[in-house]
C-alpha cells in the first residue's frame, strides 16, 4: 500500500497572463496597507520571502518574524531574532499545516528558525536540544522533500576537517534529526559551498556545491535519491563536475556561482543554469546579482546548460545564462509552440529544444538579455523583464516584452516601459493578469512611493490596460545605484505570495522592513476542450461554501469565445441516483434554470458541451469570486455521501496536481472499484493485506488529475462510501500524454466504456481502433514501449458487437480486422473467447490479443515466455514465466540502456508456470526511475524478453 503523508500545500499554479495599445481601466486591486515588521530599522532590514499556511501569513525580516491574519489583516504577534543578525535573505519553507522555516541566507552569520502558530512558539534549531540540528555556518537553500516528509538544509561555507553537507531533518514537533548527506565525490574529494537544491519529480535531489569560486575546486552537481527509505536513505547516484568559467584575471572580479533548476517533462531531464555572480558588498555575497554584462570587455561564454538524464549527462556552453524556464512543467498543452522547449534569459536568450543533435538553439543574433521570465498557458506566450541600466546615465528603465513566434521565428515586442527599477516581474494565476513591484523612480531618489502596476494585454489585437497602486512608502538604498563600481549594483528579486483562498497578494519590499497587502478580484482561467466535451467542477463561484450556485451565475459572461451556439449543454449525474440531468442553452434565453439542473456546486463533477459554428482554437470559462475551502470549519457539504448508486460524478477542486490514485485516501481505496477520467481509467485489484493494486492505461493524456477536472467514480458492488472526501499527496506527479490518432476518425460524446487491450508486444502498430458496424467508435495510438491501451467506445447510439483493426503505417487492408479476441471475466478473471456487445454495458472490459484461451493464472504453453502484472507498475507486481522443461534459468531486469538492474530469480526451474513478487527496487535497494525497462528470462537452451514500464 503507498504511503501518504496528510500535507497540504496551496501551491502557486502555472500563471496566466493578460499583457500595443495603452489604456486605463477601473483598478480592480485594493491596497491594504503596509504591514510593519516590528523591530525593523525601516532602511533595509528586509530582503526576504513571505509565505502562508491556513488563515495566517508569515513575513521573515532580518530581526524578526511577524504573523497577521490572512482573513482581516489583524496584527496577531510578533517575534524578535536574536542580536548580530541584523541583516539577510529569509527563505521561508512551508513545513505543514502549523510549522513554518526559515533560513538567515547571508554570508557570515546564520540561524534557522521554526516557527509554530498554534502555540506562538518561535524556535531556534540550534536551541531544540538536539546538538546535531545546529547550524553555525551560512545557509545556502532549505527546501522541503516531499517524498521523505524531511527538511533540507544546505551549509554555505568552508571547512578544513569535513565537506559541507546537507542536514536533513524530519518533519515533526520534534525536529528529529535524520542524517547528514555528505558532499564528497567518488574519487573521496569533498565540496564546499553547497547553495541551491533541487527535489525533480522523478524522485531526484540535485545539490549544487563548490559555489564559490576556486580554480582547483570547480562546481559540481551531486545527484541523491530522494524517496528511497531505509539504509539505503540519500544514497549518492553520480557527481558532475561542471568546471571552470571564469578566465584568468577575473578571479578578484567573480566570487560566487548561482544556479536555477527545472525540469522537463518531455524527456524526464532536469536542467541546470550556472554562471559566475559578481563580487558585492557584504551581506549580499550569497545573493546572485542580476545586472548584466557589468565588465565590457568581458563577453565570452562564461557559464553553462547542464543537462541531467537518467544515464548521462552533458553540457553546453552559454554567455550568462541565467533562470531557465519549461513551459511543459508550466501548463502548456503539446500543441504549443513553446512545449517541449526550454528557454533561457542571460546576456542572450536562448531556446533549447531536447533530443536535437545540438540540443542548444540560440535566437539567431538577437542578443536579448533579460532579468526575468515567465510563460502564459492561457496566452501560449512567454514574458520577460528587462532592466535597462547600461543606456540611461542617471536612471533606469522598466521594460516588458512579449516573446512570441511566427513561422519558428521570433519577435521581442516591448509591450510596456517604466521609468525606474523593478524587484520581480510575477504573474498572479487567479486573476489573469501580470505584475511588475516597482521599487523605484526614473532618479532613484526615493521621491516616488513604491507601487505595484499592472498589466492586462491581449497578444491578439495588442491592447494593453495598465492600473496601478502605491504602497506609500519610499524606496532602498537609492544612492548605491549611482556608484559606477558594479559591486554596488543590486537589483535585488522578490518573491510574492498569492493567498487564493483570501484573494489576496503579499509583496515583500525588498529592502524594506515591511510587506505590503493587495486585495484582487478573481477572474481565473479554467481551459476547456478543443470542439467538444469537458469534465469540469467548479472550484471558484459566488456561493457560501458549498451552497448551490445558480448556473447563469457561473456560466454567464464568463466563457471565451461567447459565440456558442443554441444545444450547447451542461450535464450532471444527480447524487444517488443514476439519473443524468441537464441545463440547455439559448442563444435567446441563455442557461435554462427551470429544466432539470439549473445549480452547480464545487464538490459535483460536470460535463460541459459549447456547440460553436467554427470551434475555436482555445476556449477558457472565467472562474470568479471565492476558492472552494473544505478546511474552513464552518464549510457546508464538505464531504459526499456516495451511497444509493452504482457510479458518481465527484468534482476535483484543490489547486495542485496529483496523480489520481494519490489523491483517494488510503481508507477509502479498497470500497472503489474504478476511477474515470475524460482520457483515463483505473480499475483496483485488492490484494490479501488489504490493500488496493491499480491498474491504469491512458488514452490521450495521463493519470494526472488538475484543479477544476472531475473523475467519475463506481464503487465496490454492495459498498457504500460515506464521507468521501480528497486527500493531499506530497508525491511530485509526473504524466504521460498521447497524440491524436491520425489514421482512424471517432466523435467523441459525453461519456465512453473504457477497453483495456492487452498487447501482442512483439509488434505493435501504430493505432489501434475500435468498431461497430463499420463505424469507428473510438482509437487510441500505441507507442512502443505499450504493454496495455485504453480505447475509448463511445458507443452509447450504437447497437452490435465491437471487433478491432490496427495500424501499422501501410494500407488498412493489408490488417485484416480483428474479430476474434479474449475477454476477462472481472469477476472470476477468467479469459473467454467471445465479442463484446454494447448492449452489455460493462463497468471496462479487459481484451486481450494475445494467443491464449486457459485462465492468466493457469496459462499453459508449448515455449518459453515471461511477462509482468501489472503493466505499466507503480510499486509491486508479479513476474510470471512458463519454462518448457527442467533446468538452470536466470530472470533479469535491465534499463533500455542495458545496464543490469536487478536479478529476480537465478537457479532450478521445473517445467511449469512460476509467479515471482517483483518490487520497484534495484540491486542496492533504491527505488527505480520511471521508464521502460527489459524483462529477460534465459537458460541455456532458451532466452526471452519482454518490455516493462514503471509509473511512480
Amino acid at each position: 500500500m503507498k504511503t501518504k503523508t496528510k500535507y497540504f500545500k496551496a501551491s502557486i499554479i502555472s500563471v496566466l497572463l493578460f499583457l500595443f495599445h495603452i489604456t486605463l481601466s477601473i483598478n480592480a486591486q485594493t491596497f491594504d496597507g503596509n504591514i510593519s515588521i516590528p523591530s525593523g530599522n525601516g532602511n533595509g532590514s528586509f530582503y526576504g520571502d513571505i509565505s502562508t499556511a491556513g488563515n495566517f501569513v508569515f513575513f521573515y525580516s532580518a530581526d524578526s518574524i511577524t504573523a497577521y491574519s490572512a482573513a482581516n489583516g489583524n496584527y496577531i504577534t510578533s517575534f524578535a531574532f536574536p542580536e548580530g543578525n541584523n541583516y539577510g535573505k529569509y527563505n521561508p519553507i512551508f513545513y505543514n499545516e502549523r510549522y513554518w522555516l526559515c533560513d538567515i541566507n547571508v554570508y557570515g552569520s546564520s540561524g534557522v528558525y521554526i516557527y509554530n502558530p498554534q502555540t506562538e512558539e518561535l524556535l531556534s534549531i540550534n536551541e531544540d536540544g538536539q546538538q546535531q540540528n545546529d547550524i553555525d555556518v551560512p545557509v545556502g537553500d532549505c527546501i522541503y522533500n516531499p517524498y521523505q516528509n524531511h527538511f533540507l538544509i544546505s551549509e554555505n561555507a568552508s571547512f578544513d576537517d569535513r565537506a559541507a553537507s546537507v542536514r536533513v531533518i524530519n518533519n515533526d514537533a520534534s525536529n528529529t534529526f535524520i542524517t547528514n548527506i555528505e558532499l564528497i565525490d567518488s574519487a573521496e574529494n569533498n565540496a564546499y559551498y553547497a547553495k541551491r537544491m533541487f527535489i525533480a519529480p522523478n524522485g531526484k535531489l540535485y545539490v549544487a556545491a563548490n559555489m564559490r569560486h576556486n580554480i582547483s575546486n570547480t562546481p559540481k552537481i551531486f545527484v541523491f535519491e530522494a524517496k528511497e527509505s531505509g539504509p539505503a536513505l540519500y544514497s549518492l547516484i553520480k557527481v558532475i563536475d561542471v568546471g571552470n568559467m571564469i578566465p584568468l584575471g577575473y578571479n578578484g572580479i567573480f566570487e560566487f556561482y548561482s544556479a536555477y533548476f527545472c525540469f522537463n517533462p518531455s524527456d524526464q531531464s532536469v536542467y541546470m543554469t550556472i554562471h559566475p555572480t559578481e563580487n558585492i558588498i557584504d551581506p549580499y555575497n550569497s545573493v546572485p546579482n542580476t545586472i548584466f554584462d557589468s565588465i565590457n570587455s568581458y563577453t565570452e561564454n562564461n557559464g553553462f546548460l547542464v543537462r541531467i538524464s537518467e544515464n548521462s549527462s552533458s553540457k553546453t556552453a552559454l554567455n550568462y545564462p541565467g533562470k531557465i524556464l519549461c513551459p511543459s512543467a508550466m501548463g502548456a498543452n503539446t500543441n504549443s509552440r513553446f512545449s517541449n522547449k526550454m528557454y533561457i534569459i542571460g546576456n542572450n536568450f536562448y531556446e533549447v529544444e531536447p533530443g536535437s543533435s545540438s540540443e542548444l538553439s540560440v535566437n539567431s543574433g538577437s542578443g536579448e538579455c533579460f532579468n526575468d521570465i515567465t510563460y502564459s498557458p492561457k496566452d501560449d506566450r512567454i514574458y520577460c523583464l528587462r532592466d535597462d541600466s547600461l543606456s540611461k546615465a542617471t536612471h533606469r528603465g522598466i521594460n516588458v516584452y512579449c516573446i512570441d513566434t511566427l513561422n519558428d521565428f521570433y519577435s521581442f515586442n516591448n509591450i510596456h516601459t517604466i521609468e525606474g527599477q523593478a524587484t520581480s516581474l510575477f504573474n498572479n494565476p487567479y486573476d489573469s493578469k501580470l505584475y511588475i513591484h516597482q521599487k523605484t523612480d526614473e532618479n532613484k531618489l526615493g521621491d516616488t512611493p513604491v507601487r505595484l502596476v499592472s498589466l492586462d494585454y491581449n497578444p491578439e489585437n495588442q491592447v494593453l490596460h495598465v492600473d496601478s497602486i502605491s504602497f506609500e512608502m519610499a524606496s532602498i538604498y537609492p544612492e548605491v545605484d549611482h556608484n559606477g563600481d558594479f559591486r554596488f549594483y543590486l537589483y535585488n528579486t522578490t518573491s510574492s505570495v498569492i493567498d487564493p483562498y483570501s484573494n489576496t497578494m503579499y509583496i515583500p519590499n525588498g529592502g524594506h522592513s515591511c510587506v505590503s497587502k493587495v486585495s484582487f478580484t478573481p477572474y481565473e482561467p479554467l481551459f476547456l476542450e478543443e470542439g467538444g466535451w469537458t469534465w469540469l467542477s467548479f472550484p471558484r463561484m459566488i456561493r457560501n461554501f458549498n451552497d448551490a450556485v445558480l448556473i447563469p451565475d457561473v456560466l454567464n459572461d464568463n466563457i471565451e469565445p461567447d459565440n456558442y451556439q443554441d444545444s450547447s449543454k451542461l450535464q450532471n449525474l444527480e447524487l444517488g441516483t443514476p439519473n443524468i440531468i441537464e441545463s440547455l442553452y439559448s442563444i435567446d434565453y441563455g442557461w435554462n434554470t427551470a429544466g432539470q439542473l439549473d445549480s452547480v456546486r464545487s464538490t459535483y463533477g460536470y460535463k460541459l458541451y459549447l456547440k460553436y459554428n467554427s470551434p475555436p482554437d482555445n476556449n477558457i470559462l472565467f472562474l470568479e469570486s471565492n476558492l472552494y475551502d473544505h478546511f474552513n470549519p464552518n464549510c457546508n457539504n464538505c464531504t459526499l455521501d456516495l451511497v444509493g448508486a452504482d457510479k458518481y460524478w465527484v468534482g476535483y477542486y484543490y489547486p495542485i496536481s496529483q496523480n489520481i490514485i494519490d489523491a483517494i485516501p488510503d481508507e477509502i481505496e479498497p470500497s472503489i472499484s474504478v476511477i474515470k477520467g475524460q482520457y483515463f481509467t483505473c480499475y483496483g485489484a485488492p490484494q490479501s493485506d488489504g490493500s488496493v493494486q491499480w491498474n491504469c492505461a491512458i488514452n490521450k493524456r495521463g493519470t494526472i488529475i488538475n484543479y477544476g477536472d472531475m473523475v467519475e467514480i463506481i464503487p465496490v458492488t454492495g459498498d457504500s462510501i460515506t464521507n468521501f472526501y480528497w486527500t493531499i499527496n506530497n508525491n511530485s506527479p509526473t504524466d504521460q500524454e498521447k497524440a491524436e490518432t491520425e489514421y482512424y476518425d471517432y466523435t467523441e460524446t459525453s461519456d465512453y466504456t473504457p477497453i483495456f487491450i492487452e498487447l501482442d508486444t512483439t509488434d505493435n502498430p501504430l493505432e489501434i481502433g475500435a468498431f461497430v458496424n463499420d463505424s469507428c467508435i473510438g482509437a487510441s495510438t500505441v507507442l512502443p514501449e505499450d504493454s496495455v491501451v485504453l480505447v475509448p467506445a463511445y458507443s452509447d447510439s450504437l447497437n452490435g458487437e465491437i471487433y478491432f483493426e490496427e495500424y501499422y503505417g501501410t494500407q488498412k487492408s493489408n490488417q485484416p480486422p480483428i474479430t476474434e479476441y479474449y475477454v476477462t471475466n472481472t469477476e472470476t478473471r477468467i479469459r473467454e473467447k467471445r465479442l463484446i456487445h454494447t448492449r452489455e454495458q460493462q463497468d471496462y472490459y479487459i481484451v486481450s490479443f494475445r494467443n491464449t484461451k486457459t485462465p492468466e493464472k493457469e496459462e499453459a504453453a508449448e515455449d518459453v515466455w515471461i511477462k509482468c502484472r501489472p503493466n505499466p507498475l507503480r510499486s509491486n507486481g508479479t513476474i510470471s514465466c512458463y519454462v518448457p522443461d527442467d533446468g538452470f534459468a536466470e530472470i533479469m531486469l535491465y534499463n533500455i540502456m542495458g545496464t543490469r538492474q536487478l536479478v529476480i530469480h537465478s537457479g532450478l526451474l521445473n517445467t511449469g508456470m512460476h509467479d515471482f513478487t517483483f518490487s520497484t527496487k534495484d540491486i542496492s535497494g533504491m527505488t527505480l526511475s520511471n521508464g521502460t525497462y527489459i524483462l529477460l528470462l534465459k537458460s541455456a537452451e532458451f532466452q526471452i524478453q519482454t518490455k516493462i514500464v514503471i509509473i511512480q
